[in-house]
């Protein structure tokens, strides 16, 4: 199930930061570099991810096709899911770990982890996570398990920040799994345990030796206000879908109550009902997810697409287990099990179709570079104006455009990018620019079916080529505009100004985009 609802995603190709993750591996000349340097092998502040990085290194020593890497995202994601069900049969019989390794398939917001070559950070630290509780909660706690999950789970925070937590949510499992075992292996588990927490302490000494501080790619400042954002943005995206754009219809906010409300009613049945095991699951539920929230207490997701989709990957581990929790006793009914089959239906649907869409951003971003590479002067600098950031909920191009031309052979080109559009349908799209009294000030206009994505506090953003806002109106959405001020960034040699109309990349000329030009040479 897994596989199958993703895997329109294997068509994807490179998007986005996966340009980034290519130029890392490319400056990688020996695979213990990957532990002295940052995953982009320069910035200091950057994220330390050592493994992450020699596993897609080792990919594309296989082959140089981005084939490759997401059919090891699908093969990650199959094996997490039935990580979920072997942790959730140890505190529950196997028909419930069943619901929750189905659920775990099917729930939307894995797209960004899966999909997306560059968000199997998550993907791949959360799979380490599993094994490793999986390798420690095992029945009889052999010493090759425990053994191989205090190595797995020593591992994870160096594929990614959030396995930092394994220590937390191994004991919780094994907490809901004490009674099952007797003197002698509960003291096993309890010394792998213990080894397990002086091991992810190595791990932080060892990034922070490395980042010369703990490293933060988050640069918003964090107060009362953030953590509201941040909360209420997690909490929301946990029961919505990037599809449903609840900034721009808030309407479908009603969809996401209605779907907690109902899932309190199954926990308030859980706690009627005399299910001990279920009730465990239940604990391990709501402890695991707010656990794995911990670590990303200063991302928030992005409510108008999917940027940040991935950190909510292992925080669903524990909301699939109360799900399954709190759904299992429909399916001992006829009724109950129809239901629940045309929820998986549905949500498979959207996994498909979210995937699919990953599909259709990787060939936007094909034609995209191509079409800069073949309108690029020798040794030019490129400035565009707005930079297709998405479709729809799939990332498309933003951070690695540049490193996308220069892979593209156009390594005499300087790239520079300025506002960040969403595409919402494939058909062109009117989109001016008008010159302003100062140099270099322009505003550029769009419509909603290429709205530009801005900060939903609507403070300025120092982009590569120029500094954008909002303007005084066009606001479709907390975060989305039809108008935007641009501050084009001063540049030295020769210019050329190109854009984007929702399809095609276009060339200003003199027609189009005189003022801009007059003003800032």
């Amino acid at each position: 199930m897994a596989v199958v609802v993703f895997i329109p995603s294997l068509w994807a190709g490179y998007l986005a930061d996966d340009n980034v993750m290519l130029r890392t591996i490319s400056v990688l000349r020996l695979p213990w570099q990957a532990f002295t340097h940052t995953d982009i092998a320069t910035i200091r502040s950057h994220p330390y991810r050592p493994i992450w990085v020699l596993y897609n290194a080792l990919l594309k020593t296989i082959s140089s096709s981005a084939v490759l890497h997401h059919a090891g995202n699908l093969a990650l994601f199959a094996g997490s899911c039935v990580l979920v069900i072997v942790i959730a049969q140890r505190i529950v019989d196997m028909r419930v770990a069943y619901i929750a390794g189905l659920a775990f398939a099917v729930y939307p917001r894995h797209g960004e982890s899966v999909a997306w070559i560059a968000g199997s950070t998550d993907l791949l630290a959360g799979f380490l996570v599993l094994l490793a509780v999986g390798l420690l909660t095992s029945r009889g706690a052999p010493r090759w398990a425990t053994n191989l999950g205090v190595v797995v789970g020593v591992l994870a925070p160096l594929a990614k920040e959030s396995g930092f937590v394994i220590p937390a949510l191994a004991t919780v499992v094994l907490l809901a799994t004490w009674q099952n075992d007797d003197e002698i292996v509960r003291h096993r588990r309890v010394v792998s345990l213990a080894v397990l927490a002086v091991g992810v302490v190595f791990d932080l000494v060892i990034r922070t030796a490395v980042l010369h501080g703990t490293g933060n790619d988050v640069t918003e400042p964090f107060g009362v206000h953030r953590l509201v954002t941040v909360l209420g943005s997690q909490i929301i995206a946990t029961a919505t879908s990037s599809r449903m754009l609840v900034l721009v219809h808030p309407s479908l906010f009603f969809i996401a109550a209605a779907i907690v409300a109902l899932l309190l009613v199954g926990v308030v049945q859980i706690f009627r009902s005399r299910d001990v095991a279920r009730r465990r699951l239940l604990f391990v539920g709501v402890a695991w997810y707010v656990i794995s929230l911990l670590p990303i207490y200063n991302n928030a997701v992005a409510l108008n697409n999917s940027n940040g989709e991935r950190l909510l990957f292992l925080p669903s581990v524990g909301l699939i287990f109360v799900i399954a929790a709190a759904v299992s006793p429909l399916v001992l009914r006829n009724w109950g099990r129809v239901v629940v089959a045309l929820a998986m239906v549905v949500l498979g649907t959207v996994c498909v179709l979210e995937a699919s869409d990953y599909a259709t951003a990787g060939t936007i971003s094909q034609r995209v570079v191509a079409e800069t590479v073949q309108l690029a002067h020798r040794d030019s600098t490129i400035v565009l104006l707005n930079i297709p950031d998405s479709y729809r909920g799939s990332r498309l191009l933003g951070a690695g455009f540049a490193q996308a031309v220069a892979r593209a052979g156009r390594r005499d080109v300087t790239v520079l990018v300025c506002a960040p559009s969403i595409i919402e349908s494939l058909a062109p799209q009117r989109v001016t620019f008008v010159a302003q009294g100062a140099p270099g000030v322009i505003v550029a206009s769009s419509s909603s079916s290429l709205p530009f994505e801005t900060p939903s506090s609507g403070r300025q953003i120092q982009s590569t080529g120029c500094t954008y806002q909002p303007a005084t109106s066009g606001r479709i959405a907390p975060g989305l505009y039809q108008k935007v001020n641009l501050t084009l960034t001063a540049t030295s040699g020769p210019t050329q100004y190109l854009w984007f109309n929702g399809v095609d990349v276009k060339e200003c000329t003199l027609s189009v985009c005189s003022g801009i030009l007059n003003k800032t040479h």
